[in-house]
């Protein structure tokens, strides 16, 4: 059992993907539609607005160029508590810096962890991380849709607190992939692995009601032991196995390694893929395919020290999700997981009958449904939340 003292752990997370398109506004899924691009964020700064899971004395932010063709160079990056829209509380702005330095530069494809900021985080109050960007490519690192407004402004403004230079908002991060907070004890980490179900597609925007919200709710008023820091690793459309870095990020399998791992405090991981692989048949996978995929992840996991924990595949009848041949496969994939899942996983957490309609199970219960048959409604998300064992998670114990 580790000694109980201050400890680093992930409190926000955003997984990556690449996207060039307008910075807000109806977004395309075509990497060659003319949908407004702008040539770069350079000479702009974004002030992104993210809900940490965990408290702590000081804090340290995570920037990523994982899609960049060429380096990030970065200008000032400054931290404040969100006081209401783009504005931030003046008196608690803080730089940040990378080793020392006010100014950094990501490479591409790598990322830049910052130096520690003596500014509290509170767990459930939203803080403001402000970004100039003195340069940068049209291959933008970005999280589409966080279901959290941010802000752009035309102009250096990461030392200005107030709203009114920030005059584009944006369902987007950009850049930024973490949040880590000293915590004053040993608090673990678990990450949900998803798509835009758990990514929130469908829920109540700037109201935190994904299910990994939800989850972190129910951690926070458990035993001390069973407390534990949820941080959503979900990007819309992502798959299992199947890369699609525009739009829709990096398989599951493929970002375990780089984009899970180094959250800091994780111990465990739970896994909620399979729809798209399903639908988007790019390529065609059945059961037996996507069944192998999974116990590739839980092998992998495990082979990182982690502990891993699966859900079923929860129900639809939207377009290619739904059709004869996509519930087949879904129920003998789910029939597997409640079946044979514990031999693989260390939890299985049945996430598809906490939703699905007690007349059809290959339908949401209308309550459930956000309106378009396969994301999940504020409610929804909470009753996904209520499915999970929280017994099963390895929890903060310390010594």
């Amino acid at each position: 059992t580790p000694v109980c003292r201050p400890s680093w752990v992930g409190a926000w997370h955003a997984s990556p993907s690449l996207y060039t398109g307008r910075l807000a506004g109806p977004l395309s899924m075509d990497p060659q539609a003319d949908d407004g691009a702008v040539p770069s964020l350079s000479g702009r700064t974004v002030r992104m607005v993210v809900t940490p899971h965990a408290s702590g004395s000081s804090l340290r932010i995570t920037m990523s160029n994982r899609y960049g063709a060429s380096p990030l160079r970065l200008g000032l990056v400054t931290v404040g508590h969100q006081a209401e829209g783009a504005s931030v509380v003046g008196s608690t702005m803080r730089p940040v810096t990378f080793g020392g330095r006010t100014t950094a530069s990501v490479p591409a494809g790598g990322q830049l962890r910052s130096d520690p900021v003596t500014l509290g985080a509170i767990a459930g109050r939203p803080l403001a991380i402000t970004v100039f960007v003195r340069s940068a490519d049209t291959s933008v690192t970005r999280h589409v849709d966080t279901r959290r407004t941010s802000y752009v402004s035309d102009a250096n403004t990461a030392a200005d607190p107030a709203a009114a230079p920030f005059t584009t908002a944006t369902q987007s991060t950009f850049y930024l992939t973490g949040l880590d907070v000293l915590a004053p004890t040993r608090v673990n980490t678990v990450a949900v692995v998803g798509d835009s179900i758990t990514d929130g597609t469908g829920t109540t925007l700037d109201a935190d009601r994904r299910w990994t919200d939800f989850l972190q709710g129910r951690l926070d008023t458990s035993a001390p032991t069973q407390r534990m820091s949820v941080v959503n690793a979900a990007i819309s459309g992502n798959q299992l196995m199947t890369d699609r870095v525009f739009f829709h990020g990096s398989s599951a399998l493929s970002r375990l390694s780089w984009d899970l791992a180094p959250i800091a405090g994780l111990t465990d991981v739970i896994l909620h893929e399979g729809t798209n692989d399903i639908a988007l048949r790019t390529p065609a996978r059945g059961a037996a395919s996507i069944i192998a995929g999974m116990r590739r992840f839980a092998a992998a996991a495990h082979g990182l020290g982690l502990r891993a924990h699966i859900t079923t595949i929860t129900p639809t009848t939207f377009q290619n999700h739904g059709t004869p041949r996509a519930v087949a496969i879904r129920n003998a994939v789910n029939n597997w997981i409640r079946s044979q899942g514990t031999q693989v996983f260390d939890g299985v957490f049945d996430l598809a009958a906490a939703v699905s309609h007690p007349g059809n199970a290959a339908a949401l219960y209308p309550d459930y449904d956000s309106g378009d048959q396969l994301h999940i409604s504020d409610a929804g998300q909470a009753q996904l939340a209520n499915a999970v064992d929280i017994n099963a998670l390895t929890g903060s114990r310390c010594r």
